[in-house]
């Protein structure tokens, strides 16, 4: 269906591809004289003769259209042309939810999740005032508005506005409060309500569970179960109680892990009852006049090298206290060994990566996988990697930490990762860094940034990486920050700052920097990232 590019429909000419679904591929497709984009949904045609595809692809337009809300995608047309049915949708410039996880394995900052949350608990709650229930939210489902951005309108710690999508599995209730039959198992095995993975009867709280799920996910970077079949669902989602969200994010509010909790309950009836009820609970948390909204520090800390300034509140090993040491193994031969003096590493192929692993082949990933001690214990996790991370012979489930015993090896690509002890002879919590004595005058200038992690960091002639990965020099973890969003750097005179190639770009004063270009940068200059100021001081 990739021949569909160039093909006009509607007056609207198909452009690009931009994902597919259960049911059907979805393109960008453009007006040619308004210049207005939309989204055109296909019904997969090797589906589209198949008895009763048809009606449920016919019955996704007509449920959607009968949602008119900010918070979900709207419908402008439906129709056949020339064999190809489609449905027209308005286009979401946007990454999804699903990408903006990818990017942030610690979770996103406490204030943007509430933000989503709250805003996508409103329009679940809008759907079901209209008798419609979705069946399968995921972030997958949920794409990020970047409109506001342009405008100026969006809050600095939530630039996207979510807007649900993909209706396909969508029921309509005879009445909101009144439950349906469920006569198939419906949904995506990760997030499926209990009630959903034994055929039940559904309402408002099998979306309801679906969004806790999500919650879990946003605040923790993990999801609360391991699933990884529909029987994993079935056990997990009917039997077994999750890991508090406090176990992976030491700081999370209780009233907030209460909520989540109660969203996960097993029984519907200890749900809360609406998206209503959610979105209000987390508006509460949101203005409350508590300190539940400090900068955190995640259960597994971002990585930090000898090059990097370590984040304010992290423990780190100097490398010649490092408690473990990672022997890396490259086609038979001994490369190198690896302090690992921080709780968490990233190993990839990128030269921000703690652990870099390159060797001119691309059977590494630019972020590969997550090497990390937890609770006296070693731990490793594949990041979506395209090849896999293997233990011995085992294939790594993306995002799930896995434990890694001594003397069992770990593959990436070509090279062979074993870890061992060393003299300190223990995997306990790393002790306090000294307090470094102030320097000179003359030194190297440093830059602050309220919402970095760390907030400030030195600078030198090796330049320091601002961006939103864990492993950036400087983390802000915003979304309308780039993954690798600008770099700096200090020649011993001049301060010099380079964009990345951003998607929001960075400013010098009023000025955007071109890309690949090091400018130089005077202190009365304000530099400013997405919503966010760095100064020099």
């Amino acid at each position: 269906m990739d021949d569909l590019i160039g093909l006009t429909i509607n007056n609207y000419q198909i452009e690009e591809k931009l994902g597919q679904g259960g049911m059907g591929i979805v393109y960008r497709a453009r007006h040619p004289i308004l210049e207005i984009d939309v989204a055109l949904k296909v019904m997969r045609p090797d589906l589209a003769d198949q008895e009763g595809f048809y009606g449920r692809f016919e019955r996704e337009a007509q449920t959607i259209a009968r949602l008119q809300h900010p918070g979900i995608v709207g419908v402008t047309n439906f129709g056949q042309h020339d064999g190809v049915t489609y449905l027209m949708m308005d286009y979401v410039e946007g990454p999804s939810l699903r990408a903006l996880l990818q990017d942030s394995p610690f979770g996103l900052p406490l204030e943007a999740a509430l933000r989503l949350t709250i805003e996508m608990a409103q329009a679940l709650n809008y759907a079901h005032g209209k008798v419609v229930l979705h069946l399968d939210l995921k972030p997958d489902n949920i794409l990020l508005d970047a409109s506001e951005v342009r405008r100026g309108e969006a809050h600095d710690d939530c630039p996207y506005r979510p807007v649900i999508t993909d209706f396909g599995l969508a029921k309509l209730l005879v009445a909101p409060g009144v439950a349906i039959e469920a006569t198939m198992l419906v949904g995506t095995p990760h997030y499926m309500s209990p009630e959903q993975c034994t055929g039940e009867a559904l309402d408002e709280r099998s979306d309801i569970y679906s969004l806790g799920v999500m919650l879990y996910e946003i605040l923790t970077g993990q999801r609360p179960f391991p699933v990884t079949s529909i029987v994993d669902a079935v056990r997990y989602h009917t039997t077994q109680i999750p890991d508090p969200p406090s176990a992976h994010m030491s700081t999370l509010p209780a009233a907030l892990e209460d909520l989540v909790l109660r969203m996960l309950a097993k029984p519907p009836d200890q749900r809360p009852s609406s998206g209503e009820e959610v979105a209000d609970t987390l508006a509460g948390l949101l203005g409350s006049p508590t300190p539940v909204l400090e900068e955190r520090v995640p259960a597994v800390a971002p990585a930090a090298d000898a090059a990097v300034v370590t984040p304010t509140g992290q423990v780190a090993w100097s490398a010649d206290r490092a408690p473990v040491y990672i022997q890396v193994v490259y086609e038979g031969r001994q490369l190198d060994r690896f302090p690992m003096n921080a709780e968490s590493i990233i190993a990839g192929r990128l030269p921000t990566c703690d652990l870099r692993l390159e060797a001119g082949d691309r059977l590494v990933s630019k972020r590969h996988c997550e090497i990390c001690r937890r609770n006296g214990e070693m731990m490793v996790r594949d990041l979506h990697s395209t090849n896999k991370t293997y233990l011995n012979d085992a294939e790594l489930t993306p995002d799930v930490l896995t434990p890694w015993p001594a003397r069992a090896a770990v593959r990436v690509g070509l090279f062979t990762l074993t870890w061992a002890l060393s003299q300190t002879g223990e995997l306990g919590r790393a002790p306090e860094p000294p307090q470094a004595e102030p320097g000179p005058r003359g030194d190297s200038p440093t830059i602050k940034c309220e919402n970095g992690r760390p907030r400030t960091l030195r600078l030198s002639q090796e330049p320091v990486i601002v961006g939103r990965l864990p492993a950036c020099d400087m983390v802000v973890a915003n979304a309308a920050v780039s993954k690798q969003h600008c770099q700096l750097r200090w020649d011993g005179r001049q301060v010099e700052v380079s964009d990345l190639g951003s998607t929001n770009g960075t400013f010098l004063g009023e000025e955007r920097l071109e890309s690949g270009r090091w400018c130089p940068w005077q202190p009365d200059t304000p530099l400013r990232i997405g919503p966010y100021a760095i100064q020099l001081d």
